[in-house]
């Protein structure tokens, strides 16, 4: 494509997206978002080479590192702004769980979690600490661990609930292989950390486990 039929369509592609951003293909919304990383290149082949990949929007903005880097033609530039994204949605969808008290099985959450988590490699888990009014006070991820080796510290979790002050929290923790049955110890610990927040006067509200298929709650599920 010659300098000036790519900025002609560049600037097509611009417009059209002003006047009807639904309209556009999903690997045309790629294309526009690689034009701030590629300026004089074209990238529509970049665009459809990343969908063909990934299979999906949401799997390539949430793609591990390791996973964009095997792409032909995807650097760090691509991978920054992809982070970019990831976390300005991260405290968007953070500020509508913020607005209202948070309670068991919290679909918002789940799907929240089930955004961020579902593809990711390394296990991780989170908590959300709330208040006396089930209000997020602070979210925060206070363990990584390999791939089906993860160990919850209770005391780790208890001693930031009370540097924080709360009252209730919410654990969340993903398996990278997709399975969303929580195994013994899973269900083991999480209790052991329930009896221990119930004598500091702390709930123990929910355990999401976050998969590939779905989300599963352990309120639901009554392990808790």
């Amino acid at each position: 494509m010659t300098k000036d039929l790519r900025k002609g369509h560049r600037s097509r592609l611009k417009k059209k997206f002003m006047m009807a951003p639904h309209a556009l293909a999903d690997y045309e919304l790629l294309e526009l978002l690689l034009f701030y990383v590629f300026l004089r290149k074209d990238t529509k082949d970049i665009a459809k080479l990343l969908l063909e990949h990934a299979q999906s929007l949401h799997k390539i903005i949430f793609a591990p590192n390791e996973e964009l880097e095997k792409i032909s033609g995807i650097g760090n530039s691509t991978i920054a702004l992809f982070k970019l994204i990831q976390e300005i949605f991260r405290r968007i969808s953070l500020e509508k769980l913020a607005d209202r008290p948070l309670i068991q099985n919290d679909i918002d959450a789940m799907n929240y979690y089930r955004t961020t988590l579902a593809h990711d490699t390394q296990e991780k888990l989170f908590v959300l600490f709330l208040d006396g009014n089930s209000r997020l006070i602070k979210e925060e991820c206070v363990q990584e661990g390999s791939v089906n080796n993860l160990v919850i510290y209770s005391e780790k979790i208890i001693q930031k609930a009370l540097n924080y002050g709360a009252r209730g929290i919410i654990l969340i923790h993903n398996h990278p292989s997709g399975n969303i049955t929580p195994s013994r110890e899973d269900i083991s610990t999480t209790r052991e950390l329930k009896k221990l927040c119930k004598g500091l006067n702390i709930a123990l509200l929910d355990h999401f486990l976050v998969g590939k298929n779905g989300v599963l709650s352990f309120a639901n599920k009554r392990y808790l």
